[in-house]
């Protein structure tokens, strides 16, 4: 079932909650900092950043975790970009391709919902967390924010605001336990 469909300048965002019957290219993701062209994909390539040609459709599954898109001289990118990814820096593995100017990131798991251990405030800027009744709760959404205006400070960025967590329709590691995940995909316009 499909649960968002955003139009972007580029192409459509969109989400499902089950595996789409679509012809796309994706990857094993493993919660990393590895961005590939996607000529090199085959069905054991491991990597959680897509670099695509034109006329390509791409997956990136998440279940809480953020989905990016990014566009810039007419390249673009879908990456997948969890707690990890982002303390590795992914999103600036896209710097070896190209400089993005437009960015959209997918549904994902919402700060008031994302509790985290103290280790996180010497690994992310105090920006990106928040201090409440005594718990911490991070922001994924914020930290990428602060990663992509670091090598672009005219990025164009725009969020969909449907939370992982709460919108029953999607899937959520955090409030499921699930091995079950959000198929996110990006059509470009041909």
């Amino acid at each position: 079932m499909i649960v968002l469909n955003y139009k972007t300048p580029y192409g459509e965002f969109r989400t499902y909650n089950e595996k789409p019957e679509i012809n796309f290219l994706e990857v094993n993701q493993t919660h990393s900092n590895i961005v590939i062209e996607s000529d090199q994909i085959n069905q054991s390539t491991e990597a959680d950043g897509i670099v695509a040609k034109q006329d390509e459709i791409l997956a990136i599954k998440t279940a809480d975790c953020l989905p990016v898109f990014l566009f810039g001289e007419n390249r673009y990118a879908f990456i997948h970009a969890g707690w990890k990814g982002l303390e590795s820096k992914i999103l600036s593995q896209i710097t070896n391709w190209f400089i993005p100017e437009y960015a959209f990131i997918g549904p994902h798991i919402a700060q008031d919902n994302y509790e985290v251990g103290n280790e996180f405030k010497a690994i992310f800027h105090e920006s990106t967390l928040n201090e409440k009744n005594g718990s911490l709760y991070f922001s994924l959404q914020k930290a990428a924010v602060k990663e992509l205006s670091n090598i672009n400070k005219e990025i164009n960025i725009e969020f969909s605001d449907l939370d992982t967590y709460t919108q029953e329709s999607l899937r959520s590691f955090r409030r499921d336990k699930t091995k079950q995940r959000n198929w996110n995909l990006f059509i470009p316009n041909l």
